[in-house]
């Protein structure tokens, strides 16, 4: 016994909607926040560190090879988070995101003794 499947158009649009590079997006405009991650004593970029927003929800990636990350999202207020193992986690709030807007939050990280319990502040970003 063979059973069919009947496919609607509306069907099709949302498997395309589910492949990576599909060029079909449904929803409110975007906000992008991104940056690099730095490691502050060498003034070189931090592969594979943790980058957390936190707003109306939680996402985390890792920072690529050359220590850049990016994130969209819809507009909405966050706080980015920034740690690495053997480096002091860091901390931004309150980063107001805007549709259609991109936002860029550079990090340096530190792999000095911190004696607080709470993230630090991001150090400046090395200069060119």
């Amino acid at each position: 016994m063979q059973f069919r499947i009947p496919l609607t158009l509306a069907s099709l649009a949302a498997a395309g909607a589910c492949v990576p590079g599909s060029p079909i997006y449904i929803g409110p405009p975007l906000s992008t926040l991104r940056g690099h991650v730095y490691d502050a004593e060498r003034a070189a970029p931090l592969a594979s560190a943790e980058v957390c927003i936190f707003g109306e929800d939680t996402t985390c990636l890792r920072s690529a090879e050359d220590g850049a990350y990016r994130f969209q999202v819809f507009a909405q207020m966050v706080s980015v988070r920034f740690r690495r193992t053997g480096y002091s986690t860091a901390m931004v709030d309150s980063i107001r995101l805007i549709t259609d807007s991109v936002v860029v939050v550079d990090c340096a990280l530190t792999n000095r003794f911190v004696l607080s319990t709470r993230p630090i502040t991001c150090l400046p970003a090395p200069s060119p």
